[in-house]
């Protein structure tokens, strides 16, 4: 099946998809969808989202010290060990948005993810962009799922780069 038929497929399924309303202004699911199936480049809703939105954090810090720590957000393959089975824990989703990534290689976006970790109370940000994740989160979505309830795991199998792969799942 070429990637032309799997978007076809998909907007066949997009008149029926229940995405989350309050992320529909700064997410275009449809375009996320295609461009992790064609290639295409996405382009954000919001221009300049990430700018104003680590802006406003800054500004809204409770204490000098939050002020530091407001533009801390981490890559996903930092916080997970590299090793089979490693997880995250139980979480729970609270904001999601969509970049458009400007890497030659890989995809044309990202996620940024907001957690609540469900055993500490914390809550933490962290952004990525493999396939597995930005693939499960659209397919959550889709249903209207939200919050979004999960872990990240690594697999048994390694990427291209070596990593063990990282699947979003159910919590234990």
């Amino acid at each position: 099946m070429t990637s032309t038929d799997l978007v076809n497929k998909f907007n066949g399924q997009l008149s029926k998809a229940k995405w989350p309303e309050h992320l529909t202004p700064q997410i275009d699911f449809a375009a996320w969808a295609k461009s992790l199936i064609t290639g295409d480049k996405y382009k954000e809703p919001i221009e300049d989202y990430i700018s104003r939105m680590l802006a406003l954090q800054s500004m809204m810090a409770d204490t000098p010290e939050q002020v530091f720590l407001a533009n801390n957000v981490k890559g996903l393959q930092e916080i997970l060990p590299d090793t089979p089975g490693a997880t995250t824990g139980p979480h729970e989703i609270t904001d999601l948005y969509v970049a458009s990534s400007s890497m030659e290689q890989g995809h044309s976006t990202f996620v940024i993810v907001e957690w609540l970790d469900m055993e500490l109370g914390t809550v933490a940000k962290w952004t990525t962009s493999a396939t597995n994740i930005q693939a499960s989160l659209i397919g959550l979505m889709k249903f209207g799922t939200w919050p979004v309830r999960c872990q990240v795991k690594r697999g048994d199998s390694k990427d291209k780069g070596g990593r063990y792969l990282m699947f979003l799942l159910p919590p234990d």
